[in-house]
């Protein structure tokens, strides 16, 4: 491989690298920059959200308590139940209707948003209501069964406490939703500590006005915050729901119809609330199946949970559109890197590829008078001096191995003489030295012969004195 094909490559990875690593460092931080920005945005959101339900609320026990302050109700309430404890049904019978009358002439017709006003004894049967079909219904009954009311609460509070339920639905009663507010009706006389007399009946006065809640909820208050647009206007995705403890949704879907106490939740948040009474601000599946950036506040004291959610694929939308831009900014600078790599190599080894060729030449041709012709001061230049030196060094070597292959075929013929000379008096020492050892060979061979004749003649006289010894013995014993 070519050296200015290893400088592309090299510069090519290098850039890539760079703007790789740039992009996922820069794509990492906005995705947590946004991500915190948005919750923080959320947060105001729902904060927002909250004082608004809170208002909406206070708005609906201010009225209820209105309801349940009007003179007439606390007095005719009081003579019904007195009429009720005696047993005067005549008596109360008219009061009854006269009550009914009173609320639907007189005070129904001021009051847009209130479809039904039923008065509710101690065990909360209805015993006055702006609509006679009503008298008698147990709504103790139907808050155990189904949770509609806060009669229980109401019928042992104190003057001034309001219970609200947000959004239910009773096709008895209405063919929409409504939210009820119950409280305890007191006597106009006080005790003897100056305190109004509770008396055991409670007014419970239907509201129709749930869209307001949603409109609370989705305001307008919510344009100061994105200049000018509307939650839903900056995020197409965008929800602010509530969700009551029985996990249902009590204001309308942005995506589903008709969703209202019909459209089941049961997401990471709403069971964080009615479950562990936590508010949670992260990511999770919403109730669509998507995954969700939003925030929830807890109102268990309420019975809800207020949510406000994203897609999160469009609350990051910006970090893609943001990383196209890094792309297409990368692919560009890659372009041009390139194109600048390839000049800059070009005219970086402008100076080598003459190297080259010059090695090349001398290579081929074995000519070491040959030199490279480069002035520059850069690295190239030294190599080309220290290449000419070189050359150098090699011709001043080869002279001096000329010179020494001659002296040496000097030594080598004065050496062969010498060695001629040598091995004619070793080849006449050799001569003599095979006469010598000749003669001393016979020499040795005649002496060997008479030892071995001196030996056979010791040996024999050995064996002689050997039987004399025996034979003297014998004597001696004879």
């Amino acid at each position: 491989m070519k050296l200015r094909t290893k400088l592309i490559l090299f510069f090519t990875v290098l850039i890539v690298f760079l703007v790789g690593g740039l992009i996922y460092y820069t794509n990492n931080y906005l995705k947590n920059y946004l991500r915190n920005k948005i919750i923080n945005d959320f947060r105001i959101i729902a904060e927002i959200s909250e004082g608004a339900f809170f208002t909406f609320n206070n708005n609906i026990k201010i009225r209820t308590t209105d309801w349940s302050s009007d003179g007439y109700i606390r007095n005719t309430t009081e003579k019904i139940l007195i009429g009720k404890a005696s047993g005067d049904n005549k008596q109360m019978t008219g009061l009854i209707k006269e009550f009914g009358d009173y609320l639907e002439n007189k005070k129904l017709p001021y009051a847009k948003d209130v479809i039904i006003v039923d008065i509710l004894d101690k065990n909360g049967i209805v015993i006055v209501s702006s609509r006679a079909d009503r008298i008698g219904v147990d709504e103790s009954k139907e808050e155990k069964e189904y949770g509609a009311v806060r009669f229980y609460e109401a019928i042992q509070s104190n003057f001034g406490e309001v219970f609200v339920k947000n959004i239910v639905f009773e096709t008895d009663e209405s063919m929409e939703p409504m939210i009820h507010g119950t409280a305890r009706i007191f006597s106009t006389k006080t005790d003897d500590n100056g305190k109004l007399i509770p008396l055991d009946a409670v007014i419970l006065v239907h509201f129709s006005n749930t869209k307001q809640l949603n409109d609370v909820l989705l305001g307008k208050w919510s344009e100061e915050i994105f200049a000018g647009k509307t939650f839903l206007d900056q995020y197409l995705t965008g929800e602010i729901y509530l969700v009551n403890g029985d996990g249902l949704m009590i204001t309308p879907s942005r995506f589903i119809k008709d969703s209202v106490l019909k459209q089941k939740i049961n997401t990471f948040p709403v069971k964080a609330c009615f479950e562990e009474d936590k508010k949670i601000n992260e990511t999770y599946i919403n109730y669509l199946g998507n995954e969700t950036l939003g925030i929830s506040q807890c109102l268990k004291l309420e019975g809800v949970v207020l949510l406000v959610e994203a897609s999160l694929k469009e609350v990051l939308a910006p970090i893609k559109i943001i990383t196209n831009h890094f792309l297409a900014g990368a692919f560009l600078a890659l372009i041009i890197g390139f194109m600048g790599i390839i000049f800059l190599s070009s005219w970086f080894l402008k100076n080598l590829i003459s190297v080259i060729n010059a090695i090349k030449k001398i290579s081929k041709e074995s000519d070491l008078n040959a030199r490279i012709n480069i002035n520059s001061k850069d690295e190239i230049g030294y190599l080309a001096e220290i290449f000419n030196n070189m050359l150098d060094n090699i011709q001043d070597i080869q002279e001096k191995i000329r010179e020494a292959e001659i002296k040496l075929k000097e030594t080598n013929l004065s050496l062969e003489r010498r060695i001629h000379e040598r091995t004619e008096d070793l080849i006449k020492l050799k001569n003599n030295l095979e006469i010598i050892v000749f003669e001393r060979t016979r020499e040795l061979q005649e002496k060997l012969t008479e030892l071995e004749k001196f030996k056979e003649l010791t040996v024999g006289r050995e064996l002689k004195m050997i039987e004399l010894k025996k034979k003297l013995k014998e004597l001696q014993r004879e």
